[in-house]
C-alpha cells in the first residue's frame, strides 16, 4: 500500500517536472503580440531578434477612396551574435475586397548597420515587387521567405497598399491583417502585376 503511494507520487511529480519543463522549453521559443494593438510601439521578441511596429501591428484598411495609398513600417533588429534567418508572413488576413486586384501592396528595404545613426549595411534586404493582396486566410500567409539579417543589423521595410483607381467609388471595402515573422522558410504564392 506503501509502495503504491510512492509510486504515483514519483510518477506525478516526474510528469509534473515534464510538463513544467516543456511549457518552458516552447514559451523560450514561440512568440506572442498581446495587449493593444494600437500602442505606439509594440515589440516582438524571439532569439534576440526583435520586431518593432511603431503603430502596432495590424493593417486595417476601411472605406479608402480609389487611388488611395498607405503605408506601413516595421523593423526587425538581430541583436544576436550571428546571422539569423527570418520569415515574414501575414499572421491573419481579413479581405473584403471582391477583386483582389482592386488591392496591391509593395514592400521595400533598407538595412541599417547602424540605424540610430542612419549607416546603410553593406547587405541588402529583401523587398517585394508589386503584389495582389492575398484572399481571407486564418493561417500564416508567406510574404517573404528566408530573408537574412547580419549581426547587429536592423533592417526597415516599408509596406504600400494601394487601392486601384479604377475601383468603383461606391464600392464598400476592408482589408485587415497582421504582420509577424518567423524562423526559417515559409511557401510564398503571390500574383504579380
Amino acid at each position: 500500500m506503501v509502495s503504491n503511494k510512492r509510486i504515483t507520487i514519483s510518477l506525478i511529480s516526474l510528469f509534473s517536472v515534464l510538463a513544467i519543463g516543456l511549457g518552458i522549453s516552447y514559451a523560450y521559443f514561440s512568440t506572442k503580440t498581446l495587449g493593444n494593438e494600437g500602442a505606439s510601439n509594440i515589440d516582438l521578441k524571439t532569439a534576440d531578434v526583435e520586431l518593432m511596429f511603431i503603430d502596432g501591428p495590424a493593417v486595417n484598411l476601411n472605406d479608402l477612396a480609389p487611388g488611395s495609398t498607405v503605408t506601413k513600417t516595421f523593423r526587425v533588429e538581430n541583436n544576436n551574435n550571428s546571422e539569423y534567418k527570418y520569415s515574414v508572413v501575414w499572421k491573419s488576413i481579413s479581405n473584403g475586397f471582391n477583386n483582389l486586384n482592386d488591392l496591391t501592396y509593395n514592400i521595400s528595404c533598407i538595412g541599417y548597420s547602424d540605424y540610430e545613426d542612419k549607416t546603410v549595411s553593406s547587405t541588402t534586404c529583401p523587398g517585394l515587387n508589386t503584389a495582389y493582396s492575398p484572399a481571407s486566410s486564418t493561417t500564416d500567409v508567406g510574404i517573404i521567405s528566408e530573408a537574412t539579417i547580419p549581426s547587429g543589423d536592423t533592417q526597415e521595410y516599408t509596406v504600400t497598399f494601394t487601392i486601384s483607381s479604377s475601383m468603383p467609388a461606391n464600392t464598400i471595402t476592408s482589408f485587415g491583417g497582421v504582420f509577424g515573422i518567423v524562423g526559417g522558410p515559409v511557401t510564398v504564392n503571390h500574383s504579380f502585376q
